[in-house]
């Protein structure tokens, strides 16, 4: 992680412009179970990755016997990327846990006789890995998914929201915001999907500002620091941050939530703000972009 910190800090001070994605693979094969752990946006277009892949055992698609998709954890080298520049990061592999991990055990013999023979599995994970890379560098259009952002902050709402509040007033006044900016944004990221979905063959400069665009929509969901300023790990990403109970590992929303276990109502205000407007701002340029591809504007596409 040290090797992965200082670049994405040399990348920042040579005024880095962002990733469109990260991907990574820490212990490529721990067991016989596929394993993603992506942020909203791009987990789509793994699992339409994993539906053409057989897997090896079974002769069925991964994406019938992979598990749900978790949020990456802040252990491994997605965590600079993700808690230092908000940029969208996938980790893969095989198996969750491994049983000799950091032991004398842990060597390339374990691997062959035990671990993986055959090395079907490491070899199935570099041909997804191929498809999962090429398909996010390779497509006309850039392949993010908004409505799994919307999605992912809804649930975060509604986990929020089944816990007792302190008082019965505060709660739908502080999320109201966020709430009315995701009904918002949603239908312009439907229309971004269709816009996307029929210009996969598309290409030129109108494609390029499209693409632009749309990366700066998924862009807003960050806040990177001012020029010359130094970032605070973990809380560049609106949408995911450290677990403050669990370490290394991550959950949705984390300064909202946190704020609200702690009923920091001022920071609980401050922070819905913070995502109301980065919807706001998301959908502003997701507007553009599927204006761009289709050549009709928002009013017209409210009309058909």
């Amino acid at each position: 992680m040290h090797g992965s910190t200082r670049w994405v800090e040399q990348a920042n001070r040579d005024a880095f412009e962002g990733l469109a994605a990260y991907l990574n693979i820490d212990s490529g094969v721990r067991g016989m179970d596929f394993v993603g752990n992506v942020t909203p946006g791009l987990r789509g277009p793994l699992l339409e990755i994993l539906a053409r892949v057989p897997d090896p055992a079974t002769g069925r698609p991964v994406a019938d016997i992979a598990g749900t998709f978790q949020l990456p954890g802040f252990s491994s080298d997605t965590a600079p990327f993700l808690g230092l520049t908000g940029t969208p990061v996938a980790e893969i592999g095989f198996g969750r846990w491994y049983p000799v991990y950091h032991t004398r055990a842990d060597t390339i013999d374990w691997i062959r006789r035990f671990g993986d023979p055959g090395f079907e599995r490491a070899a199935l994970l570099s041909r997804i890995l191929a498809l999962y890379a090429g398909r996010l560098a390779s497509d006309p259009v850039v392949p993010y998914r908004f409505l799994e952002v919307a999605d992912f902050t809804r649930a975060a709402l509604k986990v929020m929201e089944s816990e007792k509040p302190p008082t019965a007033a505060w709660l739908p006044v502080s999320l109201r915001g966020v709430r009315t900016e995701i009904d918002l944004f949603e239908p312009v990221a439907r229309r971004w999907d269709e816009a996307r979905r029929r210009s996969r063959s598309a290409s030129g400069p109108t494609v390029a500002k499209a693409n632009a665009l749309a990366e700066r929509a998924m862009a807003s969901f960050s806040n990177p620091p001012l020029r010359g300023k130094e970032a605070t790990f973990g809380r560049v990403n609106l949408l995911v941050s450290p677990s403050a109970e669990e370490g290394c590992g991550a959950e949705s929303h984390g300064v909202l939530v946190e704020a609200f276990r702690k009923r920091d109502l001022a920071t609980i205000e401050s922070e819905a703000a913070r995502v109301a407007q980065a919807y706001s701002q998301a959908r502003e340029y997701l507007v553009a972009a599927a204006w761009i591809l289709t050549g009709k504007g928002e009013s017209a596409a409210r009309g058909r």
